[in-house]
């Protein structure tokens, strides 16, 4: 009986401690504020939005007539702006813009994005993704979101002000990338270097990144605008298993294909280890407070439970590759006709790294999994393979970023994550580390879909919020002090 009541006791204190826990988590969300609203015409800037997505500014193939025309219709067509800013061009297509502010004591806001695109198989859409169009209330194209949409909403915005009259105190920068879907290395490269020789060290860097989301794997109601505070790290690696080749009609026990076979479901059967450490423990920081119970309880005692939330993010794609490195076969080779058995037989597994496991480690843990000698495991060099550093969500950049989201999507909350995709940020963060990755569009889980895929397009709406949240940004950026 003194067993049974010493348990109770002990349950009964652990749920108290839990509860306090819980009911004791800080809010991190800033309080929405009053936004100056710049005056803007969204059916003319729709239409300046419209121009540039029929320029076919593929990089896989790049046109240098199509990108030159698209640079000189910028030019064009943002006369307030490039009337105003001091413009270097790298590599002929990529822009640096230099709107110089009042106090030369303050270091500069960098704002990326980037204006080549992917290629799009115009049968598949249901408007021409190179026509611009715009139906219904939204404007059509290859690169409305990604990332044409993001480069003309910060020309709008640094218009709109201009036109206000305003002056920024705080230098603003602009770099457009021509080439980040192919790695970046002719443009935000020689910027970076650019930048980097002249001793520059911006403030803040913002690129493209984390959406506002609706109807997400997280248990709020309310959308999440979610910021990247890191990338994962990009490698290929190639598998190669080599075994005799010989007439089809007489196999031996283990042909090549049967040693790649083996090799594949040892790597699905071995995943990295997942954990909620670094930018997947900062976004429950940020929510926690704004979740509903039970998960909250959850939530808040990670120390405990972390082992059951792995458990449930690890069912989502999206939620496992926040929690570890992903691996993923995409490219298979093997044979030459169908009754010969083939020498060789290999694999191409896209690994996105998470910040804990570096390169080398990676390669490391396939070989080990694997373990058979008639199997190799190298990499391809077609990228870097490092995952970013981690930037700071305790520096005043990143709260004013929280605040300038907050102010424009009041609705929202703000969260940091790890951004599993890659963009031309990473070869910024030599400059600072205060560099961050968010898109100021509300997007759901079926509309992230047009990313890269057909039918991608941006409602009036979306782009005016997007205006705006720049202009408030820009804004908000001038009025604080440095710490």
């Amino acid at each position: 009986m003194k067993r049974l009541l010493l348990f109770v006791l002990v349950l009964s204190i652990a749920l108290l401690l839990l509860f306090i826990n819980t009911v004791r988590q800080p809010s991190f969300q800033p309080t929405p504020e009053k936004i100056t609203q710049v005056v803007i015409n969204i059916e003319e800037a729709a239409q300046r939005l419209s121009s540039l997505l029929q320029f076919p500014s593929i990089s896989t193939q790049m046109d240098d007539a199509a990108f030159s025309a698209q640079t000189q219709h910028m030019q064009q067509h943002w006369p307030t702006v490039y009337d105003t800013v001091s413009l270097q061009t790298f590599n002929q297509h990529s822009q640096l813009l230099t709107w110089t502010g009042t106090d030369a004591s303050l270091e500069p806001l960098l704002l990326l994005a980037h204006l080549d695109v992917v290629p799009a198989k115009q049968q598949s859409w249901q408007q021409p993704p190179f026509s611009g169009n715009i139906v219904d209330g939204e404007i059509w194209g290859r690169g409305a979101l990604d990332d044409k949409g993001s480069a003309t909403a910060i020309l709008e915005a640094i218009a709109a002000l201009i036109e206000k009259g305003f002056r920024p105190r705080r230098t603003v920068m602009v770099a457009f990338g021509h080439d980040e879907e192919v790695g970046g290395t002719k443009g935000a490269v020689a910027i970076s270097q650019y930048l980097k020789a002249q001793m520059t060290s911006p403030w803040m860097t913002l690129d493209e990144g984390g959406f506002v989301l609706s109807n997400g794997p997280l248990p709020v109601s309310a959308p999440v605008a979610l910021v990247g505070i890191a990338e994962k790290g990009y490698l290929s690696v190639r598998i190669t298993a080599t075994a005799e080749s010989g007439h089809a009609s007489m196999p031996p026990r283990e042909t090549a294909v049967f040693h790649l076979a083996n090799a594949l479901n040892a790597i699905e059967a071995s995943p990295f280890k997942a954990s909620l450490d670094g930018p997947a423990n900062q976004l429950f920081d940020w929510l926690t407070a704004e979740t509903p119970w039970p998960e909250k309880l959850l939530f808040a005692n990670r120390w405990l439970f972390s082992p059951l939330i792995i458990a449930t993010l690890e069912k989502s794609p999206g939620g496992n590759a926040m929690l570890r490195t992903t691996q993923a076969p995409t490219l298979l080779n093997a044979g030459i006709k169908d009754n010969v058995l083939p020498e060789t037989a290999s694999a191409v597994i896209n690994l996105r790294l998470h910040p804990r496991d570096s390169g080398q480690q990676a390669l490391g843990h396939l070989r080990k999994v694997i373990d058979n000698e008639a199997v190799t495991v190298e990499p391809l060099e077609a990228f870097d393979n490092s995952s970013t550093v981690i930037s700071p969500t305790d520096h005043p950049a990143f709260k004013i970023l929280a605040q300038s989201i907050r102010n424009s999507f009041p609705d929202a909350l703000v969260a940091p994550y790890l951004m599993v995709a890659t963009s031309d940020s990473r070869h910024y963060t030599s400059l600072a580390n205060r560099v961050y990755r968010f898109l100021p569009f509300r997007l759901d889980n079926d509309e992230l879909k047009r990313l890269h895929g057909r039918d991608e397009r941006i409602s009036l709406r979306m782009y005016q919020e997007a205006i705006q949240f720049y202009a408030n940004l820009i804004i908000l950026s001038s009025d604080t002090q440095e710490y």
